[in-house]
Formats: structure tokens, sequence, C-alpha cells
């Protein structure tokens, strides 16, 4: 039995839910991008929650305000001011799939 390097990408429904016509089912590929949105919630609970606005930052802390000031001053350097009015949201997007792109290297 050989096996195909491309067997990993291959999409299989964990959950087959359907909807008339909709075929809405929870597969591989929904559940990894589910466990990377519910791993940045929780890495800013951590760094919200375990933060305390002491004056000495954690380790999370540390990390998460270095990713912010590299998109920052991206950001900044490639749209100017009019960057800090969607910076929430490409700081959001950018830690979700720099997440799903890690979780992806887990065999």
């Amino acid at each position: 039995m050989t096996f195909s390097p491309l067997e990993q990408f291959e999409i299989i429904p964990l959950i087959p839910l359907r909807i008339g016509s909709f075929d809405i089912s929870i597969t591989n590929a929904t559940l990894i991008m589910i466990l990377s949105a519910a791993l940045v919630v929780i890495l800013v609970q951590l760094i919200a929650i375990d933060g305390n606005g002491s004056l000495v930052p954690t380790r999370w802390q540390t990390i998460v305000e270095e990713i912010y000031l590299l998109l920052l001053g991206m950001v900044y350097e490639s749209l100017g001011r009019k960057g800090g009015e969607i910076f929430g949201f490409i700081f959001a997007l950018f830690t979700f799939l720099l997440i799903a792109n890690l979780a992806g290297l887990v065999p």
C-alpha cells in the first residue's frame, strides 16, 4: 500500500451536516480554523488577565507587543495614517493566520 504526500490536504468530513441542498459539514479544515481562533482568544485572554496592568510585562505580553509593533510599522509604512483605521483587523487577521500556519506544521 503506497501513500501519497497529498493525503494531508484531503478534506475529510468529521461531522456531516446537511440542511436542504447545503452541505455545512464540519471538516478537518474547519476544525483547525476553530482551534486557531480559540487559540487567538486564549492568547489575548492570557495577556489581558495575567498582565493585570503590571509594570513589568510577562513573556506573553512581550511576544504580542513585538508582533504588534512589527505590524504597526509595516502598516504605517504601507498605508500611512489611514492604516490606523484598519490596523485592528490586520492585526487580528495576521495573528489568526500565523497560528493557523503554525498549527499546520504539527503532524
